[in-house]
């Protein structure tokens, strides 16, 4: 869909619905958050099937309990000590349909410098700044669209 005239005018077709007298289907959405690992380029992350990936950022390591469905960082020792040695852990939120069938969705996480194929990437989420005792880190966050049934 290159052409812009291929592309669907939304807003209308919702307009032209309620002049028919026809309701869309109401969704309820919610936000989740997930925790990203910054030195593991591929992640698999567990959401509903067909979420949309908004967003990726920081938050202070001692931001914990984590929620229902916002697993929480792996607490094995090789995290645990990445997460405190930067004191901030980075996330993704995702807008998700709770409703819809659980997979697994490929995350990207590519430091700045780090040589990838562009096959692996996808669709830019976001850059993430984090700051430790050693310097910086930046990581680009791509969003593969890729999932697999559970």
């Amino acid at each position: 869909m290159n052409n812009p005239e291929e592309y669907i005018d939304f807003a209308k077709v919702l307009q032209e619905m309620g002049r028919a007298g026809v309701q869309p289907q109401a969704r309820v959405i919610q936000i989740w958050k997930y925790a990203l690992h910054p030195y593991e380029q591929i992640q698999k992350l567990t959401m509903p099937r067909g979420s949309f990936l908004l967003s990726v950022g920081t938050q202070p390591y001692e931001e914990l309990p984590f929620y229902e469905g916002h697993p929480a960082p792996d607490p094995s020792a090789q995290y645990h000590e990445t997460y405190s040695k930067f004191g901030q852990v980075m996330y993704l939120w995702a807008m998700v349909d709770p409703k819809e069938p659980v997979v697994r969705r490929a995350v990207v996480v590519v430091e700045t410098g780090v040589a990838i194929s562009n096959e692996e990437l996808g669709l830019l989420v976001g850059a993430v700044r984090l700051s430790g005792p050693d310097g910086n880190y930046v990581a680009h966050v791509f969003d593969s669209g890729r999932e697999e049934e559970l």
